[in-house]
Formats: C-alpha cells, sequence, structure tokens
C-alpha cells in the first residue's frame, strides 16, 4: 500500500566506464542518453515492514551491537536518540546479513556495498544512508580498538 513514487536511478556509462559522480543525478550532464533504470521508491511505513521481514537479530550479533552501544555511550556521551538510530541501523545489517559471512563481526567490503545498494534500491533518503556510514564507522573503529577486526 501508500503512495508509489519512481525515481531514476543507476550508474551512467560516460566515456565507457561508471562515473561515480553522477550515479544519483538525472539527466546526467556528461550524457544525455543516459541510460535509465527505474526503482520503486518506498514510503518509510513500506521500509519499516521490509525490514520486519527480515531475519531475527542473531544473539552474537545483538550482544556485540550491546557491547559497541554501551562503549560509545560511555566514551561519549551520545544521546538517547542518535544511540536509538545506531541500534536500529547496525541491527538492520546484522539482520540483512542474517550470519552470512560471520554477522557483523565478519562483514567486509563486498557486503556493506551490497547492503547500501539494498537499501538504496528500497528508497532510503541519503540522510538515513550518512547516518548508517557514521553508525559502520563509529563500530569498526570499536572493533579495531578491542582488536576484533584488522580494518
Amino acid at each position: 500500500g501508500g503512495a508509489v513514487r519512481w525515481r531514476l536511478q543507476g550508474p551512467c556509462r560516460w566515456r565507457g566506464g561508471t562515473c561515480a559522480e553522477h550515479t544519483q543525478s538525472w539527466p546526467c550532464p556528461q550524457w544525455p542518453s543516459y541510460p535509465a533504470r527505474m526503482a520503486l521508491v518506498s514510503t518509510p511505513a513500506e521500509r519499516r515492514q521490509l525490514g520486519q521481514r527480515l531475519a531475527e537479530l542473531r544473539a552474537d550479533d545483538g550482544a556485540r551491537l550491546q557491547r559497541f552501544l554501551d562503549a560509545i555511550w560511555a566514551e561519549n556521551g551520545l544521546a538517547r536518540a542518535t544511540l536509538d538510530s545506531y541500534r536500529r541501523d547496525l541491527e538492520g545489517l546484522a539482520r540483512w546479513m542474517d550470519g552470512r559471512a560471520g554477522g557483523l563481526a565478519g562483514i567486509e567490503r563486498a557486503g556493506l556495498f551490497d547492503y547500501l545498494a539494498w537499501r538504496t534500491r528500497h528508497g532510503w533518503s541519503p540522510r538515513s544512508k550518512a547516518r548508517l556510514l557514521s553508525a559502520l564507522r563509529a563500530f569498526f573503529a570499536d572493533g579495531v580498538r578491542r582488536g576484533e577486526r584488522s580494518e
């Protein structure tokens, strides 16, 4: 249900390659015959329903996430709303991973790119993606500091 909107998205093929600079602009200023790929942009309610259909959070990912949130709260004094947002975003990634590649502990760059692409296809806003990236930077920095990750 809900209103359906469409958005053009996808990389342009400017000069035979992928032009990262123009992945979200339409029309591509460099190449007017940009190959249009349509993607459904969902409403917030539809994205919540999509998230609810993901697998349950695994216990090991939940424990790792709680340890991270406790640490950044104690170290940085982050606001409750920020902690809640980080929790939602990281739980979404963990549930999307559903234990593949070791869950949150084992996710690699390719898995992160796949998750970001999935979120883009389903219409999450640039602001939401920026908040997710902030949470990911903090989460992985904490993992490096604890010796759980090398990068």
